[in-house]
């Protein structure tokens, strides 16, 4: 149901959107819906703010019980039996809001709730309402891949994991379970399983060049520059315009003192990116590759991102 409802302008009962005719006080309300006035900490998505890991809500609105409001056919502009005389010879009726305790929400209503709680920077509310998905729907592959994705940007990575690798083993066909499992694989320094995952979601999606990216990082934090160069090689020919594959590989090629292409991708980087703020570095670094012909130091390795 939507967040937006309708304020009777006779008594200031909020009633829902669809209704035409006050619960309260049986006055006809306004065309249009009207947004309630601020009670605290907005809900986002739905018409409930969700909390802890419960699995239903409370909102202290002026709205009937869900039993009076079956009773009212919303077609009409009045109840049958209602008049102007008997509405104005109504007794007076108390002005606090009745507390609706709702039925649980569905786990769309939860995942709604929680990415624009997140969107608005509310990282607190999204995360109670993704806690509370898993909570109601702990077999859901999708509540539990939310809430592992909440709790990695929340920083508790090692929480996530748990949660991750439920979503994978429920859906192990699913590419996108399976790459954010091998990126908090990558991020507790789980890199043997973090390669063991994203070769997985490759095979999944053979074309996605970020997979194929982040595991050839993932390879080069275990050394394993071979495997890195094959992965690299082909994120680049299904992404030839972005730059940091070919420095990343160069990295690799350097690495094995394959330095003729070393140089080549270091310059096509340089060709894509020339006011890279690296740019200066990696020139001198082509200069002494060329001219001393094996390579100096170790070559720092880039991180995998999503």
């Amino acid at each position: 149901m939507s967040a937006d409802v309708r304020v009777c302008a006779a008594c200031g009962a909020m009633n829902r959107s669809d209704w035409r005719t006050c619960q309260r006080c049986r006055r006809q309300l306004q065309t249009a819906p009207v947004a309630p006035p601020a009670r605290g900490r907005r809900a986002s998505t739905t018409w409930l703010i969700v909390a802890g890991t419960t699995a239903v809500a409370a909102l202290a609105m002026g709205l009937p019980s869900s039993r009076e409001a079956a009773s009212v056919d919303p077609s009409l502009s009045r109840p049958p039996a209602a008049s102007d005389d008997a509405v104005l010879e109504r007794p007076t009726v108390s002005t606090q809001p009745v507390e609706v305790v709702l039925t649980p929400v569905t786990k769309e209503d939860f995942a709604r709730a929680g990415e624009s709680a997140y969107a608005q920077g509310q990282m607190g509310v999204a995360l109670s309402a993704f806690e509370s998905a898993v909570a109601a729907f702990p077999a859901d592959p999708e509540a539990r891949n939310n809430l592992g994705q909440m709790l990695v940007r929340a920083g508790r990575v090692t929480e996530a994991l748990g949660h991750l690798q439920a979503a994978a083993a429920a859906d192990p066909d699913k590419w996108t379970f399976r790459f954010n499992l091998a990126r908090a694989r990558g991020l507790s320094g789980d890199w043997e399983g973090a390669v063991a995952d994203y070769r997985t979601a490759a095979q999944t999606f053979p074309d996605d060049h970020v997979t194929l990216y982040n595991l050839a990082c993932a390879q080069q934090k275990l050394g394993q520059h071979a495997d890195a160069v094959a992965s690299l090689e082909r994120a680049v020919s299904l992404h030839p315009s972005q730059s940091s594959y070919l420095l990343t590989l160069a990295v690799s090629y350097e690495k094995l003192s394959r330095l003729p292409e070393a140089v080549q991708a270091y310059r096509a980087f340089l060709d894509s990116e020339p006011q890279a703020k690296e740019a200066s570095a990696i020139r001198a670094r082509i200069g002494r590759l060329e001219q001393v012909g094996v390579p100096e130091g170790a070559a720092q390795t880039t991180s995998a991102h999503d």
